[in-house]
């Protein structure tokens, strides 16, 4: 239950603790804007079965495919919020195909996969509007299905030279989400909830991926490593709400390291560039308390460029 009182302990011994009478507890959580009282449930136990199987077969002594089922369970618990927020177990039927192994006389190494996993119960973190004050709740959505594809690879162009990637397809949608939070403009207009079925699920780019290349070069008896490299994303929502507000647009970031040292590496000297091309992006977005319509955003780093000095025994 949520009681307000003092304790003498700073380490919570609730044998210190006393509880505020009821009339002073009512004052003092409306004063902090929160709720007092017991949980719907003021207790639980969560228990669950959690098989898997997979299947490996080598089509060659290069080339290996491979299939995995899984199921998964994650317990319900109680979010610290402003408000009493308990929510319920979640589970997953988590579905993978695959391929991995080398080509090309061991130069190329890749694997690449197909994925599904079905959620129930989903266990979603959204920011809802109670009162016009933004409240975090942890809720359970009906339904959900995240799938789609990955692969990743290495190709050795020569001895000094070496391409790198990772590219990923997502589809991840609510199948069943009748009662979701609005969005910042619905709850301007007065709405309690909104049907989220078929909407896309919160930072979830349907592509995303990076490209690397990583150039080794002899220096008399050290080398010169250079390695640029590319991320990017398509555009995703930021919160649970599918609110067109709370997205981030597509981008790419560029980054660079450059180090010296020898290919023992045990010292190295490198500059290090994040993100040069300075591009600014949010890392997370909500509205802002009595001003429909105004957003807060969390930028991200802007270009930053570092030196690093690694000295290894």
């Amino acid at each position: 239950s949520r009681v307000s009182g003092t304790g003498t302990s700073v380490n919570g011994d609730p044998s210190t603790y006393e509880p505020f009478p009821s009339d002073l507890q009512a004052v003092f959580f409306q004063i902090l804007g929160s709720e007092g009282g017991q949980y719907t449930r003021p207790s639980r136990r969560d228990s669950d079965f959690m098989p898997s199987i997979g299947l490996q077969y080598d089509l060659t002594p290069d080339l290996m495919a491979y299939a995995t089922y899984t199921q998964g369970f994650k317990a319900g618990g109680y979010a610290y919020t402003a408000r009493r927020n308990d929510f319920e177990p979640e589970t997953v039927n988590a579905y993978e195909l695959g391929i991995k192994g080398t080509l090309l006389d061991r130069r190329l190494t890749f694997a690449a996969d197909l994925f599904r996993m079905d959620y129930s119960n989903l266990q979603e973190s959204t920011i809802v509007f109670i009162s016009g004050s933004p409240v975090s709740l942890v809720q359970n959505a009906a339904q959900s299905r995240s799938q789609g594809a990955e692969f990743n690879a290495t190709f050795r162009l020569s001895p000094l030279v070496s391409l790198s990637t990772d590219l990923t397809y997502l589809d991840s949608t609510y199948k069943n989400y009748p009662a979701g939070a609005c969005t910042l403009l619905g709850v301007a207009t007065g709405c309690l909830s909104q049907n989220l079925t078929g909407k896309r699920r919160a930072f979830s780019p349907e592509f995303s991926g990076n490209v690397a290349l990583n150039v080794n070069l002899p220096v008399g008896d050290n080398e010169v490593r250079l390695s640029p490299s590319v991320y990017f994303t398509t555009s995703y929502y930021q919160s649970a709400t599918a609110d067109p507000l709370l997205t981030q647009k597509g981008y790419a970031k560029v980054d660079l390291r450059l180090a010296f040292g020898p290919s023992t590496k045990n010292w190295e000297i490198a500059l290090i560039g994040k993100n040069l091309t300075d591009k600014t992006t949010a890392g997370f977005r909500q509205g802002i308390t009595g001003s429909n319509g105004t957003i807060l955003a969390m930028p991200e780093p802007p270009r930053t460029v570092g030196i690093q000095f690694t000295l290894t025994r």
